[in-house]
């Protein structure tokens, strides 16, 4: 075998050993999901015609309806990892999930976990982080990003906190970052405005800690137009198109990065560089 051929092996030997075994969760405790899935599905059709107040009652008791399974499902099989738990995500909104790869890790729901990979007789505290969007109503404003934090210690599981009301209206992008303190889980998530119009669509991005405390906001983006956020290093990127340097020389695809580190001390833009 010659040298490129055993470096190919090696690198796919790689890939493949860090992906799930499918058949790990045929040992492990997975609550059945039908029962949710319904209510869940029951709640949804009655959001487009309800009015405002209706809308937010509704979108509470699934929410409820969602973390209650979270809660029963971890302390049910404390050993589950991302995926596992992200699959059950999945059947609990009444769908199949899709087949695992890393690929198909880039869209929602996203589930992260603090330690990263389950380990021997764990006693936590173990933390989650769940962000799912959902679409109260089709037009302006009318989906939702939620983020949860989850805390499971000795066997017992509970909601530690709620967030993403700053990102009402957004599609949803997430990526897991470094984290900035060593309990807590660090989420960068981005998106553009849903139903807004012009050459670049109006973005926002923000940076949430996921801890046992709750939902920190470390950061927030104004809204810029076409924004795109991703993680870079110990910190991250923002990119959005230049306005002025658009309208002054006409350049369309004109666009500024800044690069932001994002430490236990603060989020600090670094360097700022136009394109």
């Amino acid at each position: 075998m010659t040298n490129e051929m055993s470096h190919s092996a090696a690198l796919l030997l790689v890939f493949v050993s860090s992906l799930p075994l499918a058949g790990a969760d045929q040992d492990l405790k997975l609550l059945p999901a039908d029962a949710v899935a319904q209510q869940v599905h029951d709640l949804q059709v009655l959001l487009p015609d309800a009015n405002d107040r209706e809308r937010e009652l509704y979108f509470d008791q699934l929410k409820t309806k969602l973390t209650d399974f979270v809660v029963a499902q971890l302390e049910a099989e404390p050993g589950l990892d991302r995926w596992q738990l992200r699959d059950q995500l999945f059947r609990a909104r009444g769908a199949k999930p899709p087949e695992r790869s890393h690929y198909k890790d880039g869209q929602p729901p996203y589930v992260f976990r603090l330690p990263a990979s389950p380990g021997p007789n764990e006693a936590g505290p173990i933390v989650w982080a769940i962000v799912y969007g959902n679409a109260l109503y089709y037009g302006m404003g009318g989906r939702r990003i939620i983020v949860e934090s989850y805390v499971v210690e000795h066997g017992k599981a509970r909601l530690a906190g709620r967030g993403g009301s700053e990102m009402t209206g957004y599609d949803l992008n997430a990526d897991e970052m470094r984290s900035r303190s060593p309990n807590s889980v660090s989420v960068l998530i981005h998106g553009i405005l849903e139903w807004s119009g012009g050459h670049q669509f109006p973005g926002k991005a923000i940076l949430y800690d996921v801890g046992p405390a709750g939902i920190q906001t470390a950061w927030e983006s104004p809204m810029l137009p076409g924004l795109t956020a991703h993680p870079e290093g110990t910190g991250f990127t923002v990119t959005y198109h230049d306005e002025d340097r658009h309208v002054q020389t006409g350049a369309r695809d004109a666009s500024v990065t800044d690069t932001y580190s994002a430490g236990p001390q603060g989020v600090v833009r670094t360097t700022t560089r136009q394109e």
